[in-house]
């Protein structure tokens, strides 16, 4: 992902003239580090969030902008495919379009808080549902530390700082489950 990433900015700056190559090559040089420190910074959070909701069958993933995806990907493969759990990923613009009326007090929801243009986005659910929820677990990128690189292009790699600390989530859900991620009950095995 950091690779095609870094050749994007590369190819943009020599076609386009991208303004922020500079940045772009000081946060690839930061990345590492940043998702390093990360991990370690949530080794207490994800093992407790595996512990509380450990026999929940459904969850809600939302995220936007560049870390939609991995709101996707977390809820599709991470929970369903690999957990068998119920998920479902809601962009966090679309939210307040209709799945915001299924909010309640016993729903686990995960908010992947990007930085860039669209954390207004990410902030507003947040604060939805710290009034309407309980079960809420916030995974933000500037409490992560992505805010170490500059601002004109930090949000591009978010993506890369949640895949990673996602992984950290599913790890652990595995282990409370005793399931591992490797165990499928009908992909590679049925014809489909």
């Amino acid at each position: 992902m950091a690779i095609t990433l870094h050749a994007t900015a590369k190819l943009l700056h020599g076609i386009e003239d991208y303004p922020y190559v500079d940045q772009f090559e000081d946060g690839f040089k930061k990345i590492d580090t940043v998702v390093a420190n990360a991990i370690e910074q949530v080794q207490p959070r994800t093992k407790a969030f595996a512990q509380k909701y450990k026999d929940e069958k459904m969850f809600y993933v939302l995220g936007s902008g560049p870390s939609f995806g991995h709101a996707y990907g977390f809820a599709i493969c991470s929970l369903m495919e690999m957990q068998w759990l119920n998920a479902s990923a809601i962009h966090s613009g679309e939210y307040f379009h209709g799945p915001f009326e299924v909010t309640d007090k016993n729903t686990p929801y995960i908010l992947i808080k990007s930085l860039g243009r669209t954390r207004a986005l990410d902030e507003r659910a947040q604060t939805f549902l710290e009034k309407y929820a309980e079960k809420i677990e916030i995974v933000d990128a500037k409490k992560l530390g992505l805010d170490m690189i500059d601002d004109k292009v930090s949000e591009y790699f978010n993506p890369i700082l949640f895949y990673t600390i996602l992984c950290e989530y599913r790890s652990k859900l595995a282990d409370v489950h005793n399931h591992s991620l490797d165990v499928r009950r009908y992909m590679g095995k049925v014809k489909y």
